[in-house]
């Protein structure tokens, strides 16, 4: 929240992220804080993707990335949870 708080107070004017998946947990904190972020000035570059958050045109595919980021780590959480209860 640190970060988030520098953007509000325009100490920070870019964000630059390794993935998409590196951003947040989910769908909806990663929309509300890329919102947030727009709204304060600052612009996201996610470079595995090659995508600017502030590039409108980009912003469906953005979501759609946010969705596939999301049910990755879920797949990933249950594989784990599987291996552990299994003693693997």
């Amino acid at each position: 929240m640190r970060m988030m708080e520098l953007a509000r107070n325009g100490e920070i004017d870019l964000i630059l992220t390794k993935s998409i998946s590196r951003f947040g947990r989910n769908t909806v904190d990663m929309l509300q804080a890329s919102l947030d972020l727009c709204g304060c000035g600052v612009d996201v570059f996610f470079e595995k993707e090659n995508i600017w958050l502030h590039d409108r045109q980009m912003q469906i595919l953005l979501t759609a990335y946010m969705s596939y980021a999301q049910a990755e780590s879920e797949s990933i959480s249950k594989n784990i949870k599987w291996d552990i209860s299994k003693g693997f």
